[in-house]
């Protein structure tokens, strides 16, 4: 692992709190940091609730992140520190799916009872994403210069959304610190230009 890499992996590792698995009723795989004892039930009870399939959803509660989305009716919520941008989430937990699906069988699943303890070994599989994911080139990283609080930052991006677009440059809202701007990001990865936003909701 380069020094850039275990970089990123070591502030990954550090932020990342929470990711369960679960049916509409209960958990079938969770999650934690060594040493975590902490009880998300009261979120997971209101993600449940408002879950739509094939979107992702965003909550912020308490200085954390919650990004969820249901597929295959199978419902996955990923929480982190909030220094994790959402489209990291976003691309870990298609990354977790993806392993899932390559692992288990979903059909198995909703057609017996399954046990949680029958998905224990998949703590491995969240490490080995954990090592991994900078090097699997789904998130590219972009430097934006934001002229509302005078600051360079780090945009990270989904590298699907731009690969699947068929019109460029490809708009991307980036909320932070109050306020959000909208950037402008070529086909190549390259910043075609920056303008602030207004946000309502």
């Amino acid at each position: 692992m380069d020094a850039i890499v275990e970089k990123r992996y070591k502030f990954l590792r550090s932020h990342l709190v929470y990711f369960n698995i679960s049916r509409e009723d209960h958990t079938i795989f969770e999650w934690k940091p060594n040493g975590s004892n902490r009880s998300y039930t009261l979120e997971l009870n209101y993600i449940r609730k408002n879950v739509i399939k094939d979107v992702f959803f965003h909550i912020e509660r308490n200085n954390e992140k919650f990004v969820y989305i249901k597929e295959d009716n199978l419902i996955f919520t990923l929480c982190s520190a909030n220094k994790i941008q959402y489209q990291t989430l976003e691309a870990f937990i298609e990354q977790i799916i993806v392993n899932f699906k390559e692992t288990y069988d979903i059909e198995v699943i909703f057609s017996f009872d399954v046990s949680s303890n029958y998905f224990i070994s998949f703590d491995k599989k969240i490490e080995e994403l954990l090592i991994n994911f900078y090097t699997l080139g789904i998130v590219k990283k972009v430097d934006i210069f934001c002229k509302v609080c005078g600051k360079l930052l780090p945009l990270i991006i989904k590298t699907k959304i731009i690969e699947e677009s068929n019109n460029f440059p490809v708009p991307i809202v980036f909320r932070h610190d109050g306020h959000a701007i909208i950037c402008f990001i070529d086909r190549n990865f390259v910043l075609r230009g920056v303008k602030p936003v207004v946000v309502s909701g």
